[in-house]
């Protein structure tokens, strides 16, 4: 009877690193963002303005068709600012300025809700905030990525420092399409679970 050999392949961190650089990096970004939001928060001493900061972070669920408008609407302004320095000559470096501000809206929200309720907002930025910032961020993650690399290829195209290199806009249009309707769906599933929750759940 023949034995089986069961060949274990080894992690290789290095290699984990190296390939996934750019979002790790994106990940830093992020996460200085988080820190830099709850940061002022605090240093400012931002709680002072409750009721100006309620009228942009709290959202109105007077009907499904308004939450979703209002997610909706949020998302795809990110999602096309993003696309939009992509096709910018100068678009790779001042993209990094996407995830930053993300995290530091994301963070100033959770300081919000902790500040006006305790516990109470953290339970419900762990609910509300986190999983719709998680989902969002993944394929915003990727729509950066992309983008980047458009604007670095006509960076390098129109400096000609590549004169081998072709733009071939087909393939990312494709893409950006793909992370759009992904992003729209990520919206509606998110305003009908903010809404549905918002109905239990008064803060």
């Amino acid at each position: 009877m023949k034995s089986i050999v069961v060949s274990k392949q080894k992690f290789d961190f290095e290699d984990f690193v190296e390939s996934n650089r750019q979002f790790i990096y994106l990940l830093l970004i992020y996460i200085a963002g988080v820190l830099a939001g709850s940061l002022l928060f605090r240093s400012l001493e931002l709680s002072k303005f409750s009721n100006f900061l309620s009228d942009f972070i709290t959202i109105k669920s007077d009907s499904l068709l308004s939450v979703v408008i209002d997610r909706l609407s949020v998302y795809l302004l990110v999602y096309t600012v993003t696309i939009l320095l992509g096709l910018c000559i100068i678009g790779f470096p001042i993209i990094n300025a996407v995830p930053f501000l993300c995290g530091f809206e994301i963070a100033v929200k959770i300081a919000f809700y902790y500040n006006m309720h305790s516990l109470k907002g953290i339970g419900y930025s762990l609910l509300m905030i986190v999983p719709e910032a998680s989902a969002f961020m993944v394929i915003l993650f990727f729509t950066i990525a992309s983008s980047k690399e458009l604007s670095k290829n006509i960076f390098d195209i129109s400096l000609q420092k590549n004169t081998e290199k072709q733009l071939v806009l087909k393939d990312y249009l494709k893409s950006f399409l793909i992370y759009g309707a992904g992003i729209t769906a990520i919206s509606l599933v998110n305003s009908l679970i903010i809404f549905l929750l918002n109905s239990i759940i008064k803060m």
